[in-house]
């Protein structure tokens, strides 16, 4: 009789690490102006850390948790889900309860490995979304699939937007590193 697999090893974000995020996007968030709610979950989407500024109106809270699940779910940026969401094959993952396709969630990598995510909510989509990457920056996590071109996998597929379009073909590689040089101001 074949031995069953009963279990996988996940990597998840340390809590150490959740909350150095937390910091750096709370700080990018009030140099740029606005009050913010910034959530960070592990790779399964539950919630590690998470703080809302005082003026941040509350309904931030739900949206940045939202945000982290959605970039931690698949490993892509929220921002990318609008392009995915108008393909009449995925639209109906709008349906998706906690799925929140706007800028402002990025997925965390360790090592090419998915270890959570990190939701900021409280400006506009582009400020929830610098705020996030500064605070990846910051922290020194590997910024991959941060490109309005990222790809990723359904079924053995991959999917690309296109003018405001996506497309499948064949997988190549399911993400591109890009590298950011630390030309932000980073919590001491």
């Amino acid at each position: 009789m074949e031995q069953i697999v009963k279990a996988i090893a996940t990597a998840s974000v340390t809590c150490q690490a959740a909350n150095a995020l937390i910091e750096a996007a709370m700080k990018a968030s009030r140099d740029m102006g606005f009050d913010a709610a910034v959530a960070v979950t592990d790779a399964t989407g539950h919630l590690r850390a998470f703080q809302r500024a005082d003026g941040a109106p509350f309904f931030t809270a739900e949206v940045a948790v939202s945000k982290a699940w959605t970039a931690a779910s698949c490993g892509i940026p929220t921002h990318v889900w609008n392009d995915y969401l108008a393909d009449p094959k995925l639209a109906p993952l709008a349906n998706v309860q906690k799925l929140m396709a706007v800028g402002g969630g990025l997925p965390l990598f360790h090592e090419k490995k998915l270890i959570g995510g990190i939701g900021v909510s409280g400006g506009s989509h582009e400020q929830d979304r610098q705020a996030a990457t500064t605070a990846l920056d910051c922290v020194g996590f590997q910024i991959e699939g941060n490109e309005p071109n990222v790809r990723f996998l359904v079924a053995g597929l991959a999917y690309l937007p296109l003018n405001g379009a996506s497309y499948a073909r064949r997988a190549e590689t399911p993400f591109r590193l890009r590298e950011l040089s630390r030309l932000r101001s980073c919590p001491s």
